[in-house]
């Protein structure tokens, strides 16, 4: 008997229809992606690739220069060879990396500290070395054909006259810190490759920057450079002339030399400051090219303080030059009477405390007084004058407060001035008593002032009441080039009489002709000025003062000199500013007849119109 089977039915296996799905998932993942790229994608990618075959690499460019007031180039631009590589081709072959460091004798570590610096691009050449010599650059281009990505250009550096004389006022140009960039940016202004680090070159950055140029390269997908395209140049910055007489400066760091002290000299006429030296000073050739920590650590504690301008920074008291103020203020308050006169018993009493003067004056009016320097006379006057009208008269020259210099931000002074809210703080325990008062009048006590100040206040009395903002730079180019000058700037003016200023100046020319300061006297050239002699808690030596302005009939320079620790401002002051006024007005010898435009014939001529400025 046969047995009949029915067919039986096989069941579907999910794995048969696996890899098919797997297969047809793929192709329906790169079509869809293919279809992105070329239809849906395609603009944005187009866009991008044509971005991304196109880079620019900025160009320095050649910072403006500084001239001083005769056409002598104090900061100019040299081209300096740097050494440049590329980041990526380099970093990761320690063969290379040691053969460009001993090429440029720098260590690997170095070369990585610039490759890893802020905004430096890892596919385009960037800076390794400056100041490379002819030697090494010629050694780099023989090696280029093994060491990728190597490099040598030319770049406009800043280079300078003198990097001594000039370093409080000029300072130098390098690369920006981050605070500096910060600064520069919160103003308005994009960094360039090196900026003003201090000086006039921090504070005109925006006009001696320039503007960079951008060299256009063609590369690759992996940004490496294929071809170069249009490019444009920079354009330099513009150029400042300085209210600086470049030899005149040299002449007062050398008269000044040895000593600590400061020489400022003024054209009372406008503010332009002639000379402002402090010493000791510094070097910026230390700080081009970076300073290093230990080094700066030395001139940071260094006993004599090389960084401290003291022209424009040192506070000291002034001694009997305040004397001057102390005249102007009786002037104001009505109390001063040429001709009244005032008894000196060799002191001046206050209760039980007596006051020295320098001698026994007896009965003294006031040319003689000034001519002696006598205590008693202007503390006589400065008690009747009073407190408020002291403290006006001072406050009204900007004693106590800065005076504007167009230096960055910290480098000048306010000085103290002895005002009712800063004796409460001093001296919380007793008010501002008549022997207070007495020493302000002859220049002691809290009084402090700075040297520049104290030029300033001569020229005041120089220009018979007028006070000009001091400033260093006077003229600055325009886009062609042109030179215009900028305006004076008027902060102050004491009301007098023509004969109030005529009888204070004739007093102040006693001083030099018959009085304290007749070891300064000038042959040919009749001078206006004051010694002082002011207390030190730091020596046994009085700090020595002489402000001054010549020629006395039509001022042209005023001075003042303090040397600290010196003793008494006839012995050390008044030889060092007679010097200095003697070299600047260079006057003919008597048997020769005068020279035509003498003292001005090198001088840069300006334009009368305003240059607007504006600084960050």
């Amino acid at each position: 008997m046969s047995v009949i089977h029915a067919p039986r039915e096989n069941p579907i296996d999910f794995r048969q229809f696996l890899i098919p799905a797997i297969l047809l998932l793929i192709f329906a993942i790169f079509f869809f992606r293919l279809w992105f790229l070329q239809v849906a994608g395609a603009p944005s990618l187009k866009e991008q690739g044509e971005r991304s075959r196109e880079a620019s690499v900025s160009r320095l460019a050649p910072r403006g220069k500084i001239f001083d007031r005769k056409g002598i180039q104090l900061a100019g631009v040299r081209s300096v060879l740097v050494a440049t590589a590329v980041p990526n081709r380099i970093r990761h072959d320690d063969s290379a990396m040691k053969e460009l460091g001993a090429i440029l004798g720098i260590t690997s570590e170095e070369i990585l500290k610039k490759f890893d610096a802020k905004d430096v691009a890892q596919d385009l050449p960037a800076v390794i070395a400056q100041d490379v010599s002819i030697e090494a650059a010629t050694r780099l281009a023989e090696a280029r054909t093994r060491l990728e990505g190597i490099g040598i250009e030319t770049l406009p550096m800043r280079r300078y006259a003198d990097t001594k004389s000039l370093a409080t006022v000029l300072g130098y140009v390098w690369v920006p810190t981050e605070r500096e960039t910060k600064r520069l940016e919160d103003h308005g202004i994009k960094p360039a490759d090196f900026v003003g680090r201090e000086g006039i070159e921090k504070e005109y950055e925006a006009e001696l920057m320039g503007d960079p140029g951008v060299d256009r390269l063609l590369v690759d997908a992996r940004r490496r450079p294929i071809r170069s395209l249009a490019s444009d140049n920079p354009q330099p910055g513009r150029d400042l002339v300085l209210g600086i007489d470049f030899d005149l400066q040299k002449y007062a760091f050398e008269m000044l030399r040895g000593r600590k002290g400061a020489v400022v000299a003024l054209d009372p006429r406008n503010g332009d400051v002639l000379c402002m030296v402090s010493s000791p000073t510094y070097d910026t050739a230390q700080f081009i090219g970076g300073i290093s920590q230990a080094e700066y650590s030395l001139l940071r504690d260094d006993p004599n303080k090389p960084l401290y301008a003291r022209a424009m920074q040192g506070e000291y008291q002034p001694g009997s030059t305040f004397k001057i103020l102390t005249t102007m203020a009786g002037m104001r308050a009505g109390t001063f009477d040429p001709n009244r006169p005032a008894l000196c018993r060799g002191y001046y009493a206050v209760g039980n405390r007596r006051f020295k003067c320098l001698g026994t004056h007896g009965s003294v009016t006031f040319k003689t007084a000034m001519a002696k320097s006598c205590n008693a006379y202007f503390a006589d006057l400065a008690v009747r004058t009073g407190e408020a009208e002291m403290l006006s008269t001072a406050s009204e020259l900007h004693f106590g407060t800065q005076l504007g210099l167009d230096l960055p931000d910290g480098r000048e002074n306010d000085g103290v001035l002895p005002t009712p809210e800063f004796w409460e703080k001093r001296h919380p325990d007793r008010p501002f008593g008549k022997g207070d008062l007495v020493n302000f009048g002859v220049g002691q006590g809290e009084l402090l002032v700075t040297p520049l100040q104290m030029a300033s206040m001569m020229g005041t009395v120089a220009m018979k009441g007028v006070q000009y903002r001091p400033r260093i730079v006077r003229g600055i180019s325009d886009a062609e080039g042109k030179m215009t000058v900028l305006e004076p700037q008027e902060i102050a003016r004491i009301q007098g009489t023509d004969s109030f200023w005529r009888q204070l100046q004739d007093a102040l020319v006693t001083v030099v002709e018959a009085g304290t300061a007749r070891s300064g006297r000038i042959a040919g050239i009749s001078m206006a000025g004051k010694t002082g002699s002011a207390e030190n808690a730091h020596g046994p030596l009085t700090h020595s003062w002489f402000i001054a302005f010549a020629p006395a009939e039509n001022p042209k320079i005023a001075i003042a000199v303090m040397a600290e620790n010196a003793g008494h401002g006839s012995t050390v002051a008044v030889p060092i500013a007679s010097a200095v006024v003697r070299h600047y007005l260079n006057p003919p010898k008597p048997t020769t007849a005068p020279r035509p435009n003498q003292g001005s014939g090198n001088s840069i001529e300006f334009e009368s119109e305003v240059v607007p400025i504006s600084r960050p």
